[in-house]
């Protein structure tokens, strides 16, 4: 068996996918560094100030999206503890 064979057998290699993920979006970003480290009125350095505002943009909504669901589920877990008066009365009456 070769070593990438062994390698390939492990369970832990499932998350090759994921690492490989990780490696392109990191030299994504270095790719994207580069071009902004071009003088400020180069052409390309242009588009890459757009692109790192748009890629900023959609990190901050994935933030903010984040957040809203954080505070949706605590308001849930919070309802489903602390039952509304009207709510109990409202079960009480059924039973």
């Amino acid at each position: 068996m070769t070593a990438m064979q062994a390698g390939l057998a492990d369970r832990d290699t499932a998350r090759i996918g994921h690492w490989a993920v990780w490696t392109v979006m990191a030299a994504t970003l270095t790719e994207l560094w580069s071009r902004l480290l071009l003088p400020a009125n180069a052409p390309e350095a242009k588009v890459a100030r757009a692109e790192a505002e748009a890629l900023r943009q959609q990190l901050l909504n994935r933030a903010r999206m984040r957040s809203a669901a954080d505070l949706t589920a605590l308001f849930i877990i919070n309802q489903s503890r602390n039952p509304a008066p009207d709510r109990l009365s409202a079960q009480n009456s059924h039973n």
